[in-house]
């Protein structure tokens, strides 16, 4: 049986960031949304036009949703909870949802609240929320935060340390720039590179350019949480 993991993207630089690595890492090629089971393709029609399908080998395939927002995000985890097809589709192979949101969200709580909400079992261990749908059957959610306290607790904080890696003759721009207006934030440091590096053509180009352009071992290094999502899913192809 195909496994179906789907990754719930806060916005286009999440989505961006979780499928580039899968196809450095796991050689991630496209796929369809007939290739998904009949039931699995009744739970996710409602954000079909979202949906970015990629199969990661032979009997996993990733399912990438871009939701536009958080408030959008908890909207599809309610509607993917409320769809009639979801146990058969947890039957067919849908177990597993990652949730890549920012930190200033908290968003481990929050979709806590959300789905406890509905009257759904919950059990909250670290970042990962069980919910127990009916009949025995569960849906495990991992939930990624982004970002990190001491800084603006969002995705940019996580890839500072890997732009500056790949773009070192751009730090020396960014030195001047604190030197003569104070110290900057990942986000107005990012925002530099950006219109650097990827002549303000967005920061899911930057996204991309900086993963093709780094080693494994700098990605290892630099994004940890989103490494350690890839390496669940290689030992995922390799059950």
């Amino acid at each position: 049986m195909t496994e179906v993991v789907m990754l719930l993207a806060e916005g286009s630089s999440e989505a961006t960031l979780y499928v580039e690595l899968a196809k450095k890492l796991l050689r991630a090629s496209k796929a369809t949304f007939n290739e998904l089971s009949i039931s699995v393709r009744d739970a996710l029609r409602p954000m079909r036009k979202r949906l970015a399908i990629y199969k990661l080998c032979g009997k996993v395939i990733l399912v990438v949703l871009k939701c536009g927002g958080y408030e959008n995000l908890k909207h599809y985890i309610k509607i993917m909870l409320e769809s009639p097809s979801l146990v058969d589709a947890i039957d067919e192979g849908l177990r597993r949802l990652i949730i890549a949101a920012d930190r200033d969200r908290s968003p481990v709580t929050s979709l806590y609240n959300v789905i406890s909400s509905m009257g759904l079992k919950v059990a909250l261990q670290g970042n990962i929320i069980t919910i127990n749908v009916s009949n025995g059957r569960s849906l495990m959610l991992e939930v990624v935060e982004q970002g990190v306290d001491e800084e603006t607790r969002q995705l940019e904080d996580d890839l500072k340390s890997l732009v500056q890696q790949v773009w070192p003759i751009i730090n020396e721009v960014i030195e001047k720039v604190k030197s003569a207006m104070g110290a900057l934030n990942s986000k107005q440091t990012i925002g530099i590179y950006e219109a650097i590096a990827v002549n303000n053509e967005g920061l899911p180009s930057l996204i991309a350019q900086a993963i093709d352009k780094a080693n494994i071992d700098e990605l290892k290094a630099k994004l940890p949480k989103q490494i350690r999502v890839m390496e669940d899913l290689m030992e995922i192809c390799k059950a």
